[in-house]
């Protein structure tokens, strides 16, 4: 009950402060993000009001939804049981959990309202996630333990995050800097899984679930891609006026990406 409390108290804190910026007019003299005066605000029509697109800002509620359901889901930590971090109550486990309730709100400030700082909260709470994974799984590998693992993360996502904000272009056309380091991680991950089912690098896994669960995910991620693309501004099923929003659908879809690769992570051998 204690996770998902924790989970339950972050979703009201973080929805609560979503109103009351919007009440305050997403503090009305900041700077409105860049996709707004070039017309690539992920296809979905402004709205007047509190709520810029509403497609695109409510379909992230499953996030919020999943990572209370996770958390809710954990057992009790045995001590001594010698099972994988993520399959009890632990540290690990309950920040898995927080960090994915956080790519909902993260999210929601950015399409709502359309303001630069709100894209950097958007893009912040993707580094997150992803700089979990990876770190979760670095620290694995060199067995190291959580203050190890708390220093590194800190020092990874601070570090993006300033960098994201102060440069927001990256070299590469079309990318932002965040999108790039986010886009980086991920693949540096999946690297990682790639050696990690093959034996190699350091984290035992049950190799049998842990194939079928990378390939679920990795599927489920390829259509959840495959839809954003085609459905941007001006791209072939984008219906700006529509209920249906292909971004939207790109959250329900990330979202359970998200269920998958917890399950993925809980089939690694042994404590940490």
């Amino acid at each position: 009950m204690v996770p998902f409390l924790i989970g339950l108290a972050e979703s009201v804190v973080a929805i609560g402060a979503l109103f009351l910026l919007g009440a305050l007019k997403w503090i009305e003299r900041s700077r409105p993000d860049e996709c707004v005066a070039e017309n690539t605000c992920y296809c979905e029509r402004l709205r007047p009001g509190m709520i810029k697109q509403p497609s695109n800002t409510w379909s992230n509620l499953s996030f919020v939804l999943v990572g209370l359901v996770l958390l809710a889901s954990l057992p009790k930590a045995v001590s001594g049981a010698g099972l994988d971090p993520m399959e009890e109550r632990t540290f690990y486990a309950v920040l898995y959990g927080c960090v994915v309730i956080f790519l909902g709100p993260g999210s929601m400030y950015f399409h709502a309202s359309m303001k630069k700082w709100g894209g950097w909260v958007d893009n912040l709470s993707m580094l997150l996630y992803t700089a979990f994974l990876l770190v979760y799984d670095f620290t694995g590998i060199v067995n190291g333990g959580r203050t190890l693992f708390l220093i590194m993360y800190l020092v990874l996502v601070v570090g993006l995050g300033a960098l994201s904000w102060f440069v927001p272009h990256s070299p590469l056309r079309g990318f932002s800097m965040g999108s790039l380091a986010f886009g980086a991680m991920a693949v540096l991950w999946a690297v990682l899984q790639f050696f990690a089912i093959l034996g190699i690098g350091g984290i035992d896994r049950d190799n049998g679930p842990a194939l079928l669960l990378f390939i679920a995910g990795a599927i489920v991620f390829a259509v959840a891609f495959t839809i954003q693309q085609r459905s941007q501004t001006g791209r072939p099923w984008c219906e700006p006026d529509s209920v249906v929003q292909g971004h939207a659908i790109w959250h329900l879809l990330t979202a359970a990406v998200t269920v998958i690769l917890f399950f993925y992570l809980r089939t690694e051998i042994g404590a940490r």
